[in-house]
């Protein structure tokens, strides 16, 4: 889990979209495993994932206040679509 939050940190070049993509890949896969052990969650939790995703929606919520209206649809609908898989 270091290793995946780490990675999401140093991904400064990926767009808003690949970043709500990231995430939602991410949180559907810590969902599922969740059912079966708490492990990964706390992983998360150590190494300051909920930290940096707080950090990474305040910076981008300035990003996306610019951003067209349907373009946020766009990311709502692909990051609601993964949550049901």
């Amino acid at each position: 889990m270091s290793t995946c939050v780490q990675n999401m940190q140093q991904s400064d070049d990926l767009s808003p979209l690949e970043i709500v993509e990231m995430f939602a890949g991410l949180s559907c896969f810590l969902k599922d495993s969740s059912d079966v052990s708490q492990m990964l969650l706390d992983d998360f939790r150590i190494w300051q994932g909920y930290n940096f995703l707080c950090d990474l929606l305040l910076r981008y919520a300035t990003v996306l206040e610019g951003v067209q209206t349907d373009h946020c649809e766009l990311f709502l609908k692909r990051f609601l679509n993964k949550q049901e898989i």
